[in-house]
């Protein structure tokens, strides 16, 4: 059994986990995702993946294409999948991060986590 966490999540769970750089394909599949209605499971294990994609990005030295580090501006920002480069050169507007991504985010790049 593999640790994607469904069937839905696999192709995610493969351009997250497996396939580096993370490429092509990776911001498509996110928003894919976040037009589907996922169990409670299937939303843990997705933002288990999301961790690990920030975490990849925010990292100077993570081994990311250059594409997809070209934002979409023409995207929501609320959409934070499209805005990768900025999430790494430290440009997007943190507080638009879902609360467990937006602690991730402040840990890897050594901010101080804000109090609650």
């Amino acid at each position: 059994m593999d640790d994607s966490g469904s069937d839905r999540l696999y192709p995610y769970y493969i351009l997250t986990t497996d396939a580096l750089p993370i490429g092509a394909g990776v911001r498509e599949e996110r928003e894919r995702l976040a037009g589907l209605d996922l169990t409670e499971a299937e939303r843990a294990r997705l933002a288990e993946l999301d961790s690990a994609l920030l975490e990849e990005v925010a990292d100077r030295e993570g081994e990311v294409d250059a594409s997809v580090l070209a934002d979409d501006v023409t995207r929501d920002l609320n959409r934070w999948w499209w805005h990768l480069g900025a999430l790494r050169s430290g440009r997007y507007p943190v507080a638009l991060l879902p609360p467990h991504l937006e602690r991730a985010y402040r840990l890897t790049r050594g901010e101080a986590r804000r109090s609650a």
